[in-house]
């Protein structure tokens, strides 16, 4: 970090350096032999006022596993100018998280600072699988008092799915007023989706082709096990939610109420419409 920030010049040669391109300005009194990555700035500034945390967007995009772009986003509790580089904002907040050794904001609070598309994917990329639900859970527990947009975005992510196919699901039954739970268990099993009495699961072919025969044991006993404790059990594959994303929700919509429209195009053959069996090259459009 030595080697890229300036030092032992004198304010006439700073001015006359950042003049004539040879150095750069960062921010107040911090300058540069070259143009610094967004890791390198976020490190000087930590050196140089220890406590400042990454926020906003630029949290978003590192929870997202994304490269942070400029202008960097912070938070400090005290006021700080910033620059093209850098914007710093005034907090109270205080953070347990941290990023090779730099504090960054909690994720859902960075989440509230960014549209809704970028902090859904986000939270869903930070809290998935079965233990995202504990993660958020001890996530929401650092925050005093948890702001309605907060709440709003985690209701709309489909948080603990193991799969972006999981979550296409679960966000259109979301969309449709559904309390959706995931990756939730019934009796010794954990299953993908369960909305009221309707346990689902969504098979990715490459997953389960290699399965062995104990796994296909597991599953034919974990399915009789949730009907006979009541709940309707509804399988469907990647493909299926690919190409017949529409179908998909309207089922498992339908089960949920307790109301199947059994004139429906889905409760036709499926080798007549079904994408993969019928080799069409779209997904067929209908009502």
């Amino acid at each position: 970090m030595e080697e890229v920030l300036v030092s032992g010049l004198s304010r006439g040669e700073l001015k006359t350096h950042v003049a004539n391109g040879k150095i750069i300005r960062i921010g107040r009194g911090i300058y540069t032999w070259r143009e610094p990555t967004p890791m390198e700035v976020a490190r000087i500034l930590q050196k140089r006022w220890p406590g400042i945390m990454i926020a906003g967007n630029s949290a978003v995009q590192l929870y997202s596993k994304k490269e942070m772009t400029f202008p960097l986003k912070f938070a400090y509790r005290h006021i700080l100018s910033g620059s093209q580089w850098f914007e710093v904002e005034r907090t109270r907040q205080k953070t347990r998280f941290t990023f090779e050794g730099i504090p960054v904001q909690n994720p859902l609070l960075a989440a509230a600072a960014v549209d809704d598309d970028l902090a859904v994917t986000m939270l869903e990329t930070r809290y998935q699988n079965r233990r995202g639900k504990q993660a958020i859970e001890k996530d929401l527990g650092c925050i005093a008092r948890v702001p309605a947009r907060v709440r709003e975005l985690v209701n709309k992510s489909a948080v603990g799915a193991d799969s972006e196919a999981e979550r296409k699901v679960v966000r259109e039954l979301q969309r449709r007023g559904k309390k959706v739970q995931v990756n939730h268990r019934i009796g010794p099993y954990l299953w993908d989706i369960v909305v009221g009495k309707v346990a689902v699961e969504i098979d990715g072919y490459d997953f389960h082709k290699a399965e062995d025969l104990g796994t296909f044991v597991k599953d034919r006993w974990k399915g009789n096990d949730a009907a006979l404790r009541g709940y309707t059990v509804l399988r469907y594959s990647g493909s299926c939610v690919k190409h017949h994303l529409v179908d998909v929700v309207q089922q498992i919509s339908e089960a949920h109420k307790g109301r199947t429209n059994f004139g429906s195009l889905a409760h036709e053959s499926v080798w007549r419409w079904h994408w993969l069996l019928a080799r069409c090259e779209a997904e067929p459009i209908y009502g």
